[in-house]
C-alpha cells in the first residue's frame, strides 16, 4: 500500500460551498401519485433511496438526492455568483423512471430538463449573482408518475464571487 496516495481532499471556508452543507429554508414534498401515501425524503450526500449518489457510471460523495415531487428552497442572500451541478437520474432508479427538473432563481425559471433511467448526467451552470433564493424542483416526468423518480444533483455547489 502506498501511503503517498491522496484519496480525498476537502477544503472549507473558501469560495466554494457544497449545497449539502446548507439547509433549505423551505421543503415541499408530495406523496406517491395514486399509490400509498409514502414520501421519499430528500437527502444530503445520498440518493432519495438512501444509497450512494450515482448518475450513470459517476459516483458522488457530495450532492442532493430527491424524489418527485420535491422542491427545495435555499436562501442565497446575494452571497454567490454561480451554481454548478451534475444532474441526472440516480443509477438505483428502475428502468422506467422518468422525471422533469428545473431551477428557479428568485422565482424565475433559469434552467430545466428531463432525466430518465440510464441516461447520462447533464452538467449545469447557473448564474445566481445577487440572487436571494434558489429552488431545486423535481417533478413528475412525461409518464405523469413518480415510480422510482430518484433525481441526483451531484457535486451541487455554489461559488462565491
Amino acid at each position: 500500500m502506498n501511503a503517498n496516495v491522496i484519496v480525498s481532499l476537502e477544503f472549507s471556508g473558501g469560495r466554494m460551498v457544497f449545497l449539502s452543507a446548507l439547509n433549505p429554508k423551505n421543503v415541499e414534498q408530495r406523496a406517491y401519485v395514486g399509490g400509498a401515501p409514502v414520501v421519499f425524503e430528500w437527502r444530503k450526500d445520498r440518493s432519495a433511496a438512501n444509497t450512494p449518489l450515482k448518475i450513470g457510471e459517476t459516483s458522488y460523495d457530495k450532492g442532493i438526492g430527491v424524489h418527485s415531487y420535491c422542491k427545495l428552497t435555499y436562501d442565497l442572500n446575494g452571497a454567490y455568483a454561480k451554481f454548478i451541478s451534475d444532474v441526472g437520474m440516480d443509477a438505483s432508479a428502475p428502468a422506467q423512471a422518468e422525471c422533469s427538473w428545473k431551477l428557479m432563481v428568485d422565482g424565475k425559471e433559469s434552467i430545466a430538463g428531463t432525466a430518465k433511467a440510464g441516461a447520462e448526467k447533464r452538467v449545469i451552470r447557473v448564474d445566481v449573482a445577487g440572487a436571494k433564493t434558489l429552488e431545486l424542483i423535481c417533478d413528475f416526468g412525461g409518464d405523469d408518475d413518480d415510480l422510482g423518480d430518484r433525481l441526483d444533483f451531484g457535486k451541487a455547489r455554489l461559488i462565491k464571487p
